[in-house]
């Protein structure tokens, strides 16, 4: 059974494979699993986890609320039959070392890894892996595991964003109010938004920058069969397209990707305007909500796709527009 799916959650993103002739023994991954709407992401969730009982991995590219917000909710969908997910993967960044901690108290049950750009990325913060219990990994390393696991070809890409320097040093009193997880209160929920909205609020360019990218395919296969994730990446700003052309073009028989997602749900900031750029793309999908404060996707982005309506699919918090494929 190979088949993989782009999620109707409406302003987010939640994208899911399954890999094998069986079920039982398909290597099953989500990418990025969140939504501003609830109850759209609440109803795709159990519909999906309803046959499945363990995940082998969740990749999650940025931290951002409509990418993640779906996680507890998927582990409690899994645990109520006694499974789990095994690993769940997001990029790394030493400002956001507490939250690490925290995510190990709430998913000590799953692996946490934490991707780096390359071997020697954030050596000086290697105490933080021991202490939140987390495995840290470059991108390569990462890659090369996954695709053994998966006897798929996944590829993974991290460019790390610049995050204000006042949030490096800053520590965040996590242990104050999550010491027992499944003892929240409003308080606790309260303070954990507030964290949230500051970091984002300062730092929503550095969070979004630091996506991780991820492109996977069959192994061996010469064929056009690619799919490229990207998460709310920058294909705009200059420095990190040149460094994601450069990364894919350095996997060997990538000519062609059958499915693009385009990034940040189609915002003008961070998707690409020139046409040599996406003309390898044979299908590309732009995940938003059709009443959001963020207009999504932008106009401009809009009218470049115009004279390409047919290799564009919306998907949105409209079931009828689920985008299912398989390769």
């Amino acid at each position: 059974m190979l088949k993989f799916e782009f999620h109707p959650v409406g302003q987010g993103l939640f994208y899911s494979g399954s890999i094998s002739n069986d079920m039982d023994s398909a290597f099953k991954f989500v990418y990025d699993i969140g939504s501003i709407r609830k109850d759209r992401l609440d109803i795709e969730i159990e519909k999906y986890a309803e046959p499945l009982k363990n995940i082998h991995y969740v990749f999650l590219s940025h931290i951002d609320y409509d990418h993640v917000s779906g996680l507890i909710k998927l582990k409690s969908e899994l645990a109520d039959k006694g499974g789990r997910i095994e690993n769940i993967v997001m990029p790394y960044a030493r400002e956001l070392d507490d939250l690490y901690i925290y995510l190990n108290k709430i998913f000590g049950e799953s692996n946490i890894v934490l991707v780096t750009k390359n071997q020697d990325d954030d050596q000086e913060t290697v105490e933080i892996f021991e202490e939140a219990q987390v495995t840290k990994i470059d991108a390569a390393t990462l890659s090369e595991e996954v695709s053994k696991k998966a006897t798929w070809e996944f590829h993974f890409y991290y460019v790390k964003g610049k995050y204000k320097e006042k949030f490096r040093t800053k520590r965040w009193p996590f242990d104050k109010f999550f010491e027992d997880p499944q003892n929240w209160n409003n308080d606790s929920i309260k303070l954990l938004r507030l964290y949230f909205h500051t970091w984002f609020k300062n730092n929503a360019a550095a969070t979004n920058d630091s996506s991780l990218i991820m492109l996977h395919r069959p192994s061996n296969s010469v064929d056009q069969k690619e799919t490229l994730l990207t998460g709310d990446s920058n294909w705009k700003k200059a420095a990190n397209l040149e460094e994601y052309k450069k990364w894919i073009m350095n996997i060997k028989h990538v000519n062609r990707v059958d499915v693009f997602q385009l990034p940040h749900h189609g915002a003008y900031y961070n998707n690409p305007t020139y046409s040599n750029v996406l003309s390898f793309a044979k299908n590309v999908v732009v995940t938003y909500g059709t009443y959001n404060k963020f207009h999504h996707p932008d106009q401009e982005v809009e009218d470049y796709w115009e004279d390409h309506s047919d290799r564009l699919h919306e998907v949105t918090e409209k079931a009828d527009t689920r985008y299912e494929y398989d390769i």
